[in-house]
């Protein structure tokens, strides 16, 4: 539905979310393809919102196209990450583990590292201290979620003697969803 090299503006209503950080400002030009990056490296809120708004009109409407196909289960995830790691550009960007963005009219470049550990290796803030994760050898592609109640998910596709194998963690913890994918 969105060609990746159209010019998004940026309104107020998508930079208005719960956030650590800004990824995006109101009135800033950027193409479609960084605010994915932005969305599934960083998990920027903010970009994704700003996809949402621009596949949809508004949020409200986003969020009523999303809840027909509404995700309750690790099956279902499964599911959209399958559907979405089918499109050669969603997967193509779920595999970097980092990326710089080009300036804009409202920010210079800023470069974006993957919040899957297993893509690259490195370390992560639990907030009870780091870990560690070494690279997965097998990893494709993958995406991370915190919910607001601080727990963690994860979905991964893996090539592992030339099967795609997914793996789902839903309700972890930073730590703890490393390991369980592992399993």
């Amino acid at each position: 539905k969105l060609d990746l090299a159209e010019e998004v503006t940026i309104t107020q209503a998508a930079t208005e979310v719960i956030k650590t950080e800004s990824f995006v400002y109101a009135g800033e030009k950027i193409k479609a393809e960084d605010l994915v990056y932005a969305a599934l490296l960083a998990s920027a809120n903010d970009a994704a919102k700003a996809l949402a708004i621009t596949v949809s009109g508004s949020e409200k409407k986003f969020v009523k196209l999303m809840n027909q196909k509404a995700i309750f289960r690790a099956e279902d995830i499964v599911k959209i990450a399958r559907a979405a790691f089918a499109n050669p550009d969603v997967l193509r960007i779920a595999k970097v583990a980092e990326y710089t963005v080009p300036a804009t009219n409202k920010t210079d470049a800023v470069t974006l590292k993957t919040t899957n550990l297993f893509l690259k290796g490195g370390e992560a803030d639990t907030g009870n201290g780091k870990i560690k994760i070494k690279k997965y050898k097998g990893m494709v592609a993958g995406k991370t979620g915190t919910t607001n109640v601080n727990r963690t998910t994860m979905v991964v596709l893996c090539k592992i003697d030339g099967f795609d194998i997914y793996a789902v963690i839903l309700d972890s913890t930073l730590q703890q969803r490393y390991r369980d994918i592992k399993k």
